[in-house]
């Protein structure tokens, strides 16, 4: 009878756990199957990516002048490696069973290498989503209902402002973003214009009409002013507001120097509505440390034109630290690598005395 005692406590335990002083009768228990869940892989401190694609660019033939001193560079550089959004094994199984489609066809370990939704989301917009670059692209069902140029533009600071708050009425993060800049600056062009006397007659507002029904931007130029037979002025309707991407606290670079744009907005100016865009949702990146060149390597690299390509006779009068854009397709699905540069910013002397702002990329990537 002692060892009958520990046998009651635990039946009565077994009793209630079982539910069985409910009036409803007591339901067997079947045990779930255990899912192991995939965890990342551990990314190694140094070289964790491999060895990453090689960095060329066009052969530069020009005179360059420094005019300022260079940064002080460090030892190593951080590579970041952006993620995609394609859905990991877990998510891709619980997205094909939500639509209905059977586990033996996605099978034990599947592996997303495409993934793209569409919608409409009831407030006049169509979006869709293309996960291996996590870029939400969207256009405005009614865009098409106002003219396609305007007598008037508002000014940069309210077209700006319109794109700001759709991105912002959305939930979109704007510290992955610089400040919105509007490209091409119609604005500017007209005021410099008017302030030497130029205005537009029937073959500028031609150009003009043409460039706005075209799905191009004007980054061949503006169209040609006049100084006679002047006439109505007209801009196109839709204004481009652009957002250089920011991660990690620093902006991102293509090798000819140019800024890649995080997020484009398209801003109907009769309207201050945006109407079209695309806006990329940056993850928090994976990183690892590589060897960087040292100084007097950097400085060889940027007398010769870094990987820009650059012409002429160029003044360097400021530098960045930022990240260069390193895009490799030869793996599936592509990476994307995020390679600390020097960025020489200065100007090119014209023939005419004018200067343009010209951009040097030196990768401080040690080979």
């Amino acid at each position: 009878m002692k060892n009958l005692k520990p046998l009651v406590i635990v039946g009565a335990l077994l009793f209630f756990g079982a539910g069985c002083l409910q009036a409803s009768p007591a339901v067997k228990s079947v045990a779930e199957p255990l899912v192991d869940l995939p965890t990342p892989a551990s990314i190694p401190t140094f070289k964790g990516f491999g060895e990453l694609p090689g960095i060329t660019g066009p052969v530069s033939a020009g005179k360059i002048t420094l005019a300022a001193e260079l940064p002080a560079l460090t030892q190593k550089i951080t590579v970041l490696r952006l993620r995609t959004g394609l859905p990991n094994e877990t998510e891709l199984k619980n997205v094909s069973n939500s639509v209905g489609i059977p586990s033996g066809m996605v099978g034990a370990l599947p592996e997303t290498k495409q993934f793209d939704l569409a919608w409409f989301d009831g407030q006049e917009y169509r979006w869709s989503f293309h996960a291996a670059e996590r870029q939400l692209v969207f256009a405005n069902l009614n865009s098409k209902t106002s003219p396609l140029t305007v007598t008037k533009l508002p000014s940069n600071e309210d077209i700006v402002r319109a794109a700001d708050l759709f991105l912002i009425s959305r939930g979109v993060n704007p510290n992955l973003y610089r400040q919105g800049l509007v490209y091409p600056d119609w604005n500017l062009w007209w005021r410099l214009a008017q302030e030497r006397n130029f205005c537009m007659n029937r073959d500028t507002v031609k150009m003009v009409r043409a460039l706005a029904a075209s799905i191009a931007s004007a980054d061949g130029g503006l169209p040609a002013l006049a100084k006679n037979q002047c006439g109505q002025a007209e801009f196109p309707t839709q204004q481009t507001v652009r957002y250089h991407a920011l991660v990690d606290g620093r902006d991102v670079v293509r090798g000819d120097g140019s800024y890649v744009s995080g997020a484009e907005i398209t801003v109907d100016a009769a309207r201050s509505a945006a109407v079209s865009g695309f806006i990329t949702l940056y993850d928090v990146p994976d990183r690892s440390d590589y060897p960087a060149i040292g100084q007097a390597q950097a400085q060889q690299m940027l007398m010769q034109g870094g990987i820009s390509g650059v012409t002429g006779d160029i003044t360097v009068q400021a530098f960045d630290l930022v990240s260069l854009q390193v895009d490799n397709s030869n793996i599936q699905p592509s990476a994307v690598y995020l390679v600390p540069a020097l960025l020489a910013k200065g100007y090119r002397l014209n023939a005419d005395g004018s200067k343009k702002t010209v951009n040097i990329v030196v990768p401080l990537l040690a080979r």
